[in-house]
């Protein structure tokens, strides 16, 4: 594997994460009810940026391939959690309007086994099990069974209860560890096919314009798209399409700057889902519609400013955990359990 830091994959993930914000922008702020007159636009934003945990996922598929299990970067995602969590309450407490009770603060100390931000929790699931996933993965010898098993995995899990709208114990509108795991094979399995853009293009918008038009039509009627979720065929082939499209693009970064802001906001995806998600987000919804009342233009600007945001948080966190990152006995600890990993 070429070790040279893969700038397109920083450049999705910054994109994918943009695209959370903006898709929690269009869901709890009162955008809707302001784009009466344009919901045809609201719609169109929804449906293409509802394709963000899907890309994220993809990249990080791309990128733990091949890539070996180190269990410190485990670690520092959990402490990044939980001192955004802690910092969450206690700013909730002092600006927040309602009173928070016992249960939500003691969550708070372990945010990723009570599930506080499903996402990380899900995630870090996913980072446990990609070394086996990868072994699994192996074990099917050339592309074509492994796209035979990961389409067979996926219509077994996720299409299939679709299709007869059954609610699957797995399926969680693909908020789940298994959608995550489904989604990496099948990301390493198709992704290893040489498509034509132009097929992918026609596979992207067509599904686009099809997961589009079907939710502007059961709208009308008030009745929520079931296709409209992470792990709906529609938005899987916009998710692969688009990601394999993007890659065929060539990105030359050579200027040194460039490269460091790159890396800086890519680095920063997970601390910026964190700042604007779970017990804050009211707040910053909240804020954000008070100030809509009289600024339109803060629906453009948020997004920008809670990712800007989001970056001196994760720059923060990495000067606060980098003495703890060093500790000797989280080193011991940590090449204990890459030894593990290592014997798989």
């Amino acid at each position: 594997m070429d070790r040279r830091r893969n700038y397109k994959i920083d450049l999705l993930k910054t994109l994918a994460m943009f695209m959370v914000i903006v898709e929690h922008m269009l869901i709890y702020t009162n955008l809707k009810e302001n784009s009466v007159n344009n919901s045809n636009i609201y719609w169109a934003l929804r449906c293409m940026c509802k394709m963000n945990v899907n890309l994220f996922i993809i990249c990080s598929a791309v990128l733990l391939r091949n890539r070996e299990f180190k269990f410190c970067r485990f670690i520092k995602i959990i402490l990044y959690t939980v001192i955004i969590s802690i910092l969450s309450i206690l700013c909730y407490l002092v600006i927040g309007d309602e009173s928070i009770g016992k249960k939500d603060i003691i969550k708070s100390f372990f945010p990723v086994l009570s599930n506080s931000f499903w996402f990380i929790t899900c995630y870090l699931g996913l980072y446990l099990l990609y070394p086996i996933i990868n072994k699994f993965i192996d074990g099917f010898k050339g592309v074509k069974n492994q796209i035979i098993i990961a389409l067979l995995i996926y219509f077994v899990l996720f299409m299939y209860p679709n299709c007869f709208l059954v609610n699957s114990i797995v399926n969680n509108g693909g908020r789940s560890i298994v959608w995550m795991i489904v989604l990496y094979i099948c990301t390493n399995a198709i992704g290893n096919l040489k498509i034509k853009t132009i097929y992918l293009q026609i596979v992207f918008w067509g599904s686009f314009i099809i997961l589009l038009f079907s939710t502007l039509a059961l709208t009308e009627y008030g009745i929520s798209n079931p296709f409209l979720s992470n792990e709906s065929p529609l938005l899987l082939c916009m998710s692969i399409s688009f990601f394999m499209i993007l890659s065929k693009k060539h990105i030359d970064v050579c200027n040194n700057s460039i490269q460091r802001i790159f890396t800086i906001l890519s680095s920063a995806t997970l601390t910026v889902y964190l700042v604007h998600e779970n017990i804050c987000r009211d707040i910053i919804w909240n804020y954000v519609n008070d100030l809509s009342n009289y600024y339109s233009i803060i629906y453009f600007l948020i997004p920008i400013i809670i990712y800007f945001f989001g970056i001196i948080v994760s720059l923060l966190l990495n000067i606060i955990t980098n003495p703890i990152m060093k500790t000797k006995s989280l080193h011991k600890l940590s090449d204990f359990i890459d030894s593990i990993y290592d014997e798989l």
